[in-house]
C-alpha cells in the first residue's frame, strides 16, 4: 500500500518537472500574448513549416504570419514584416521573446512556467537603448542593436 502511494504521488511531482513541449507551448500561447491569430492557425502554420512549405496565413489583422523556424526547444515566428516572436522552452520554463526592428531592433523578454503563468521580465545584463534578444543552445543572449551615429529623436 506504501508503495502504491508513492508511486501515485511520485509520477505527478516526475510529470511537471518535465521540460515543457516547445509546440505545446506554441500552440497554448495565450491570446492577450500574441493576438494575432487563434490556436487552429498556429496548428495549421506549424504543420506548415513542419513539412518544409515556406507559407504564410492570412492573421486576424489582415497581415502575413509564418512559422520561420521550428527546432526541439524554439519556435520563431514573424508575425508581421517587422515583429517576430519566439517561443523557447528550457529546463523547467518558457521563454517569449517579442522583437519589433523598425528601424533598429529591439526585444521584450518574459520566463513564464510551462502553463504561461508566474511571468517575469528579463532584462539585458548591461545598459543600452536598444538590444535584440537571441536564444542560442539554451541560453538567452542579448545584443545591443542601438546604432553608433545618432539618430533624430
Amino acid at each position: 500500500m506504501k508503495r502504491l502511494l508513492f508511486i501515485v504521488m511520485f509520477i505527478p511531482c516526475m510529470l511537471m518537472a518535465q521540460k515543457p513541449n516547445v509546440e505545446q507551448a506554441f500552440l497554448t500561447i495565450p491570446q492577450d500574448l500574441c493576438p494575432f491569430f487563434d490556436v487552429r492557425t498556429a496548428y495549421q502554420m506549424l504543420n506548415l513549416a513542419k513539412s518544409g512549405v515556406e507559407d504564410s496565413t492570412i492573421n486576424f489583422f489582415g497581415g502575413k504570419s509564418r512559422v520561420m523556424m521550428v527546432l526541439p526547444d524554439q519556435i520563431t515566428l514573424a508575425v508581421a514584416d517587422s515583429i517576430t516572436y519566439d517561443v523557447c522552452v528550457t529546463d523547467s520554463s518558457i521563454v517569449y521573446i517579442q522583437t519589433v526592428c523598425v528601424p533598429v531592433c529591439n526585444s521584450i523578454v518574459r520566463r513564464y512556467d510551462s502553463q504561461w503563468h508566474n511571468e517575469v521580465r528579463l532584462y539585458p545584463p548591461f545598459e543600452a537603448p536598444f538590444c535584440k534578444s537571441v536564444f542560442e543552445a539554451d541560453t538567452l543572449r542579448w545584443i545591443d542593436t542601438t546604432p553608433k551615429d545618432d539618430i533624430a529623436y
